[in-house]
């Protein structure tokens, strides 16, 4: 992305004139550097490179802010969508508890309403027949 290239261009160019001890620890080159700010961007950070001055620190720092944004933002969308989506699912799922609720209501009604017509033709037939 762009913030690689220009954390890293920017960290080769505060780092690359200083004297580097270790030389697998050197911002030897920008792609070597940009290496470090995708480490340092995407907070995995190996420490096996480290700026040494002020000014590298002040960049790895602001690298660092940028990549704890920039993996954060899309976190806050991604739950509140997840809660709407959840929602709409609660919602339905009650919906459908209450439609069986209610099936459930009118295959009891029809049975006591079964019983009561029943009830009512023995009556019929018992004022009829009294033996």
């Amino acid at each position: 992305t762009m913030g690689v290239v220009l954390f890293g261009s920017a960290l080769f160019f505060a780092e690359g004139a200083e004297e580097c001890l270790d030389p697998n620890a050197c911002f030897e080159s920008i792609p070597h550097s940009m290496w470090w700010a995708i480490i340092t961007v995407t907070t995995v950070g190996y420490g096996d490179m480290t700026p040494r001055t002020g000014v590298g620190r002040f960049i790895a720092s602001i690298a660092v802010i940028c990549g704890v944004i920039m993996l954060g933002l899309p976190i806050s969308v991604l739950s509140s969508n997840f809660n709407e989506k959840y929602a709409e699912v609660k919602k339905l799922e009650e919906a459908l508890i209450e439609q069986e609720r209610l099936r459930r209501g009118d295959v009891k009604l029809a049975a006591f309403r079964g019983k009561s017509a029943l009830s009512h033709r023995l009556a019929d037939t018992m004022k009829k027949n009294p033996h």
